[in-house]
């Protein structure tokens, strides 16, 4: 596929179109096209190391989280699949859900079966990215199943609709089931009172200005944009459901009037938190507000934030950048980087970057594809800006397009052993977290033992 001309009259910083974007989901889709099982139930990318759910859940990753990436280009297109998507993933769908196993991990069984949800926790988190993606696509693909495949799925999908194994962003999985469920005509009572109990459960997380806790803890990261504002904003506009949108949108308006902050010159998001490997996952919040109204940037300069941050992961030779030499999205950060990957991490994971397309729900006449790009608030000048609830201080300075982050206030899990994503007192665009043996960026006391004392709350 040749790649889009850049486009500087229209895209000044970055150079960057719609097409860019089109161009490059469709090269992430057809990448992992070979790791497929037969009838395309699982896809099993290659890695170093499974996840701790084990290769099954793994597999059931990959075509999960493809799948939300090929639902968001499909949608965007209405319904236009020149590379036969759909039919993929529909094939895969009735062939994860015919024999569901109670392991995440391989060996015996079907090749394409899926882990239920009763027994592999992390296939609750799975059901949000295939709901959504069904949701979006409705019309040119669950509608013209099978009735006997639908009810299938829909008995895997249905324990989704429990209370949360893990209570953080988690509880949103079972709502985005819930919303899907209730397009559908499926269980409306039970999916309506889903998405009542996580609604009311996240929100006593939320603390003001846009900033939501993500548990009962001072955890504050990524997942503010790309979870907690993302799935119940986007559940509410698909749903056309202004009294949702009222409540939850002006919440999605205030965080990203700080959190558009956190975006170097270059297009990196603050390395900060756990989960980096979602990459341009960061760009979701931002595309969120400008598709519901509810944003206080101009079409120009979300353009600008979103394709930024594309190009800063992707705009590298293969190998040195979010993509290796097959084109597969790498377990890292702008490369391949063991030290910040969690162990809930497998192979698929990084596919969580789905998200970042959302833009592609928006046509192209839109005025975010069709707005002259603008600065981001790092080029218009030298700021430092106090964030109340999470007690953080972000600074920038123009010349140099570096943003930094002075963390007062933010850890995630105080009293367990130290996460060097979330435990320093300082960030920046151009520096990542070291490990946790190299203190970097802290104040402690080294005892006679030689151990130094971790940071508290």
């Amino acid at each position: 596929m040749p790649t889009p001309p850049v486009n500087h009259e229209l895209s000044p910083y970055t150079g960057r179109t719609r097409g860019h974007w089109e161009h490059t989901a469709d090269q992430l889709l057809l990448a992992v096209r070979p790791y497929a099982s037969t009838r395309h139930g699982l896809i099993n990318l290659p890695g170093d190391r499974p996840s701790w759910s084990g290769p099954r859940s793994d597999g059931l990753e990959g075509y999960a989280r493809t799948w939300l990436l090929a639902a968001l280009r499909i949608a965007g297109a209405h319904g236009d699949d020149p590379h036969g998507h759909l039919g993929r993933y529909a094939e895969g769908l009735a062939s994860g859900t015919e024999h569901p196993l109670p392991t995440g991990e391989s060996g015996s069984g079907a090749p394409d079966s899926w882990p239920r949800m009763a027994e592999v926790r992390q296939a609750v988190v799975e059901s949000a990215s295939v709901a959504l993606g069904l949701r979006l696509t409705r019309p040119w693909l669950w509608d013209g199943l099978d009735d006997r495949v639908r009810q299938r799925v829909v008995d895997w999908l249905l324990p989704a609709l429990g209370p949360s194994p893990v209570d953080n962003n988690w509880w949103f999985f079972g709502l985005t089931v819930a919303g899907f469920l209730q397009d559908a005509g499926i269980e409306t009572d039970r999916a309506s009172a889903t998405v009542q109990r996580a609604l009311e459960h996240v929100d006593q997380w939320y603390l003001g200005d846009g900033w939501y806790s993500d548990g009962p803890n001072r955890s504050f990261d990524h997942y503010n944009g790309w979870a907690l504002h993302f799935y119940p904003v986007l559940h509410a506009h698909l749903g056309d459901n202004r009294e949702l949108l009222d409540r939850y949108g002006p919440r999605l308006h205030a965080h990203l009037d700080a959190y558009t902050r956190m975006f170097g010159a270059d297009g990196a998001p603050l390395p900060y938190g756990r989960s980096l490997t979602y990459r341009f996952a960061a760009a979701a919040a931002p595309w969120l507000g400008a598709l519901t109204g509810h944003t206080p940037l101009t079409p120009g300069a979300t353009r600008r934030l979103g394709s930024g941050a594309l190009r800063y992961f992707t705009d590298r030779e293969p190998g040195r950048g979010a993509t290796d030499e097959r084109g597969l999205l790498t377990l890292g950060w702008r490369g391949p980087y063991p030290p910040i990957v969690q162990s809930y991490s497998g192979p698929a994971s990084p596919y969580w970057a789905a998200k970042g397309f959302l833009g592609l729900l928006m046509p192209p006449e839109h005025p975010v594809w069709t707005a002259v790009e603008e600065p981001l608030p790092v080029e218009r000048g030298d700021a430092a800006v106090t964030l109340g609830p999470p007690h953080m201080l972000i600074q920038s300075t123009a010349s140099d397009g570096l943003v930094r982050l002075h963390n007062h206030g933010s850890n995630n899990d105080v009293g367990a052993e130290e996460d060097p994503c979330y435990a320093r007192f300082a960030y920046s665009t151009r520096t990542g977290p070291a490990s946790a043996e190299v203190r970097d960026n802290h104040f402690g006391l080294v005892l006679d033992d030689g151990t130094v004392t971790a940071r508290g709350p």
